[in-house]
């Protein structure tokens, strides 16, 4: 009995360190990287929505039950998932321009510092050589 215990109060303690790990570490990572390159780009909004919300659940939860570890855990995670989600709607690409940054690039007339590119090329959808 004494072993079960000890195991289930392992398990505990990993899920509740590993938990405000991801929200301390691994989604605060992803936002200085947003930030920084002021994009979202291979970010999921689907996927930040829904833990958003799951987050927002399980605040309720821990509300409902008095659990204050399970509350501020949550609480921390929609805090976080918030803030990448503001800046899905900030750094959003409009939707003229939803190519990729190589394409945008690539498809750029302008750029005259690539040996051998050209407008006239570029208009004429022509590979350049």
């Amino acid at each position: 009995m004494l072993v079960e215990s000890s195991f289930a109060m392992l398990i505990a303690g990993a899920t509740v360190f590993f938990g405000v790990l991801v929200k301390l570490v691994g989604i605060p990572d992803q936002i200085q990287q947003n930030f920084r390159r002021k994009s979202t780009e291979g970010g999921s909004f689907p996927n930040q929505l829904i833990g958003f919300i799951a987050y927002i659940f399980w605040t309720l939860h821990g509300i409902l039950h008095h659990d204050p570890v399970l509350f501020y855990g949550q609480l921390l995670g929609v805090f976080v998932t918030g803030i990448l989600l503001y800046q899905f709607s900030v750094y959003r690409t409009p939707k003229a321009d939803r190519s990729s940054p190589t394409q945008r690039a690539t498809n750029c007339p302008f750029d005259q510092n690539v040996p051998g590119a050209s407008t006239r090329a570029w208009e004429e959808n022509a590979p350049v050589t």
